[in-house]
């Protein structure tokens, strides 16, 4: 498997695990936080999609710095979680 197909399963997995928590979180936790955890979830997935479509995938700099941001992008929901989902 190349390097673009492991990207891609890699973008795909992200994702599709950011729309279920924003799913999860309209419907379970606080439909009156949809909004704001809608925009947040909005900006990571538009934020990782552009930056995957930039990586060079013979670089190991670039592929270490869309791995990086993908762990920024987990930090930043897992901090703004209590803010999203508690009044």
């Amino acid at each position: 498997m190349g390097s673009y197909a492991v990207v891609r399963k890699i973008m795909i997995c992200v994702v599709s695990g950011f729309r279920i928590t924003q799913g999860r979180g309209i419907f379970v936790y606080m439909p009156s936080r949809a909004h704001t955890q809608g925009f947040v979830h909005l900006v990571v997935i538009t934020s990782l999609t552009v930056a995957s479509k930039r990586v060079d995938l013979e670089s190991s700099a670039s592929l270490y710095d869309f791995y990086m941001l993908i762990w920024k992008a987990f930090y930043l929901e897992y901090i703004l979680l209590p803010f999203c989902t508690f009044a």
